[in-house]
């Protein structure tokens, strides 16, 4: 079973230093829940992102990282339920073709040690 909090924790923590390819999330939870079909990966990384989005605690861009000129773009928030039900956004980009990536905002800082703390009492309840 996937847990869309530590989901929700691990995308905070991948976006506090950099910005993060939207395919970085499913590989994290390829790692965490290597047993987990695949398209729950996807359904519990979508809703945790749209979650975090909502509240203000990630920013989503477009990175031409590929590009001879590396660069983001934000991308404004009424794109975002497009960009995120197209598959390609999960995907790497290419020379002339985005990245679509995310970055931690302060209170998704803030997010992420709430959740980082929760998540580990339970683990020792556990």
């Amino acid at each position: 079973m996937i847990h869309s909090q530590l989901v929700e924790q691990e995308i905070l923590d991948m976006g506090r230093e950099d910005y993060i390819g939207l395919y970085e999330i499913i590989w994290r939870l390829n790692t965490i829940y290597p047993d987990a079909a695949i398209g729950a990966k996807y359904s519990a990384a979508d809703s945790a992102l749209r979650s975090l989005l909502s509240a203000g605690h990630v920013r989503l861009f477009r990175g031409f990282s590929a590009d001879p000129q590396s660069r983001t773009e934000p991308i404004a928030n009424a794109d975002h339920d497009e960009l995120l039900r197209n598959p390609v956004s999960w995907y790497p980009g290419s020379l002339g073709h985005p990245t679509v990536t995310y970055d931690s905002t302060d209170t998704g800082e803030l997010r992420y040690r709430e959740l980082y703390q929760l998540n580990r009492n339970q683990s020792n309840v556990a």
